[in-house]
């Protein structure tokens, strides 16, 4: 199944890559451009752009140009990418951020895996008092 979806991937992506080499006028192949890009989830500006054999940059701006007139935003949280130029002092308190939170999760599991246990035990002590 996986390999009937890959094969489906580059199908597509060949049809468009070879109708952008054609239309080199017009906002056509820009179209194409970013209907590749959003077609695929796992699909990167840079890997779309050298299947189109276009710079990365200008892909990535015409997907921004795109999202500034409300055109095709396309799946998942690419649109987010294209414009992600957070300062370093940004990331770094987003990841203590995230930091936190898996600190805050990871307790979270330990005490539930400590309930499930006790959980457990008491259903094989109870089990044990029946004597069916």
């Amino acid at each position: 199944m996986d390999q009937v979806l890959a094969d489906s991937r580059h199908h597509h992506r060949d049809r468009l890559r070879a109708a952008a080499g054609r239309e080199r006028r017009g906002g056509g192949r820009v179209r194409r451009a970013r209907a590749l890009y959003h077609s695929d989830p796992d699909l990167t500006i840079v890997q779309a752009a050298r299947d189109l054999g276009v710079n990365p940059e200008t892909l990535r701006n015409w997907i921004r140009a795109d999202r500034g007139t409300g055109g095709t935003t396309g799946t998942s949280g690419k649109d987010q990418r294209v414009d992600d130029k957070r300062t370093e002092d940004e990331l770094r308190a987003e990841i203590a951020a995230l930091r936190a939170e898996l600190k805050t999760v990871r307790k979270d599991n330990a005490t539930l895996a400590t309930e499930r246990d006790i959980l457990r035990k008491a259903t094989k002590f109870f089990a044990s008092e029946m004597n069916w």
